[in-house]
């Protein structure tokens, strides 16, 4: 595949892109259509702005295994050219087998988008992840595949965006959804693949504009848990009182796990939060518990016996001459 990348005009991005193609090579694909997967892959290099300061490239094959291409950091420095790229990707391998989403979804979680191996931490680089397949994650015995929405989530909240791109009519309408995190615009969809390059325009254009998702969509995060928007991505962070990844949220129980009640206080769980309430004997708001001094106020000793306050109670002892339990004291008749 030889290519002209002076006939490509370029998109202007006001932002860096840190772009991972991960790309299907299983069997369902034959020959002539991965060169259009490989066609697509290069025209979109070849409307892009690739340098060092410019936008950077990584890519992950999939098929009975997931495979990596290119890191962020395979090529750098002068060498780092459209051109370059280009050439590269036109020889990207096809490795057939089955549809194993999840584990290039993993690859590039633990890999490709981490800082040891090229992507980028500055505020101004947005991430993405894009996902080319025409077909449904391999599932059945033998394939303790990861649920693909979990993976997604975790990339999501690394601030990395998650597109797909189906080819067809077999990839379930909910496998996107999961992959996205029901994001529909970062959703695009041919019937063949000589269409891919239909989209380029579309699919370039999408990844160099940025959605508030939180402004956009009311329910991408759990309803216990905070929208926070940032370039290209969202995150989502559970409230105080709750716990989990944002997506889902459950209450935590501060009792068990820790509060600040005073140690003469009772803690008391609720939804989000938690209760503290002084124990009786004491008095306060239940994170400060001091004594209540019983004998200075009101009691239940007998007139006829002493009132001693200790630590959350008090003792009623009867005085001398009287005998009882202190709440109640009898004088002591002496017959001589």
């Amino acid at each position: 595949m030889t290519l002209n990348i002076n006939v490509f005009f370029l998109v202007f991005c006001p932002f860096k892109l840190d772009l991972a193609f991960i790309v299907d090579t299983s069997n369902s694909i034959n020959a002539n259509d991965f060169d259009q997967v490989k066609q697509f892959m290069t025209e979109t290099i070849g409307r892009m702005e690739i340098s060092p300061t410019g936008n950077h490239i990584a890519a992950i094959s999939f098929g009975n295994t997931a495979e990596i291409f290119m890191r962020f950091d395979t090529v750098t420095g002068a060498n780092l050219t459209r051109r370059n790229l280009v050439n590269r990707f036109a020889n990207f391998p096809k490795n057939g087998g089955l549809t194993r989403i999840d584990l290039a979804l993993l690859l590039a979680e633990t890999d490709v988008f981490t800082a040891a191996n090229g992507m980028r931490t500055d505020s101004d680089i947005r991430k993405i992840a894009v996902v080319l397949t025409d077909g449904a994650q391999t599932m059945g015995p033998g394939v303790p595949a990861e649920p693909l929405a979990h993976i997604a989530r975790r990339l999501q909240s690394q601030d990395i965006t998650v597109m797909a791109i189906a080819v067809g009519q077999q990839v379930p309408r909910d496998q996107l959804l999961n992959l996205t995190n029901s994001i529909e615009e970062n959703i695009l969809e041919v019937d063949t693949f000589a269409n891919l390059v239909n989209i380029i325009n579309q699919f370039v254009n999408i990844s160099c504009t940025g959605v508030n998702e939180c402004e956009v969509y009311d329910d991408v995060c759990h309803d216990n848990a905070n929208c926070k928007d940032s370039l290209g991505a969202y995150s989502c962070l559970c409230n105080t009182g709750y716990a989990g990844d944002g997506f889902d949220c459950t209450d935590v129980n501060e009792c068990s796990s820790g509060h600040d009640c005073d140690r003469n206080a009772m803690c008391s769980n609720t939804v989000g939060s938690f209760d503290c309430k002084c124990n009786a004997g004491y008095s306060g708001n239940g994170r400060q518990c001091p004594d209540v001094n019983e004998c200075a106020g009101v009691n239940n000793c007998d007139g006829d016996a002493t009132c001693s306050n200790n630590d959350g109670s008090y003792d009623c002892t009867c005085n001398s001459g009287y005998s009882g339990n202190g709440t109640q004291c009898e004088g002591i008749y002496v017959i001589f």
